[in-house]
C-alpha cells in the first residue's frame, strides 16, 4: 500500500490529478487573501523511500511560491517506533508532532 502511495506521485495521471487538486487550494488561498504554507510529512516508516513523492509535492509548492516545512530531516533522527502512535496506528506520535511544531514556530520566526 505504502509503495503504491508513494507511486502514484511519479505516476503522470494520478499526479495530473493531484496537482489540479494541490492547484485549487493554492488559488483559494489567494483569492481569500490567506496565507498559505504547507507542511509535508514523508511517510514515517519510509522516509527514505518517500522523497520522490516528497520532493515532487516540494517542487510544485516551491513553484507556486508557496512555503514547503518538509519533515523528512527533523524525523531521520529518530526510530520509526518513536515517530508513530503504535504499531497499529501510523499517524505521527507525540514527538513527531512536536517536531513539527517546532519546524513551524521556525519557520513562521522567518516571517
Amino acid at each position: 500500500f505504502t509503495e503504491r502511495l508513494i507511486n502514484a506521485h511519479t505516476n503522470p495521471e494520478v499526479w495530473a490529478q493531484q496537482q489540479a487538486h494541490l492547484q485549487e487550494m493554492v488559488d483559494w488561498a489567494k483569492a481569500h487573501d490567506a496565507q498559505m504554507m504547507v507542511l509535508l510529512w514523508p511517510q514515517i516508516a519510509m522516509i527514505e523511500d518517500s522523497q520522490p513523492a516528497v520532493e515532487r509535492v516540494t517542487g510544485l509548492f516551491n513553484e507556486l511560491g508557496i512555503t514547503v516545512v518538509d519533515m523528512s530531516e527533523p524525523l531521520r533522527a529518530y526510530d520509526t517506533s518513536q515517530l508513530i502512535v503504535n504499531r497499529f496506528d501510523t499517524h505521527p506520535s507525540v514527538l513527531a508532532n512536536r517536531l513539527a511544531a517546532d519546524e513551524l514556530y521556525a519557520v513562521l520566526g522567518e516571517e
